[in-house]
């Protein structure tokens, strides 16, 4: 299935601050920013249901795909009918690239030409987050928002940072973008 585009239905922007209100279409509905999206690093928030979230006006969820590649996995949750199924959530979902992660788990992680190779926290056990790798997770995860993150691009992007500068950073963003828009199953967002 090809990428959804995201559809702008309506911005204004302040003529003093630069400070934007979008009206957007996403898989799941629509969305206006600025937005409060709570972190369901693992599928799931701590001490709050999917009703209550509802009730609560919550119209989107970010899930960490790192996390939810390591535990409970891809294939659970491809089981599941995607992270929608797995959380019961039919509202709009974002997965991130992992790539934080390179920086939150920096005393486990180790970047890479490949990407980041992680010591899994749970079981010891060696984890190479590529960006391949990081798209393939964000598929299983179902149709929703994904996330390229230059810092995903891990070893290519530094090295080409420090040969061709910040162009070079953008170029490697723009081929992964364009590598996702082949590969992926909801709206590609590259940060």
């Amino acid at each position: 299935m090809a990428p959804v585009p995201l559809r702008t239905l309506s911005r204004v922007e302040c003529s003093v601050t630069r400070a934007r209100l979008l009206q957007i279409q996403l898989p799941h509905g629509e969305l206006q920013t600025p937005v409060f999206m709570p972190v369901g690093t693992q599928g799931t928030l701590k001490g709050i249901a999917v009703p209550q979230l509802e009730a609560l006006g919550c119209r989107i969820l970010l899930g960490n795909t790192y996390h939810l590649g390591t535990r409970p996995g891809p294939e659970l949750i491809s089981k599941a009918n995607g992270l929608h199924g797995f959380m019961n959530w039919k509202r709009a979902l974002l997965t991130d690239s992992g790539g934080f992660q390179m920086v939150s788990l920096v005393e486990l992680a180790e970047v890479t030409e490949e990407g980041v190779r992680f010591c899994s926290p749970y079981d010891g056990k060696q984890i190479l987050l590529s960006p391949e790798k990081s798209i393939e997770i964000q598929n299983a995860l179902g149709k929703h928002c994904l996330i390229i993150g230059l810092i995903q691009q891990s070893g290519i992007a530094m090295r080409r940072l420090r040969r061709c500068g910040l162009a070079g950073v953008v170029e490697v963003a723009g081929e992964w973008l364009e590598y996702a828009g082949g590969e992926g199953e909801g709206l590609i967002l590259g940060v």
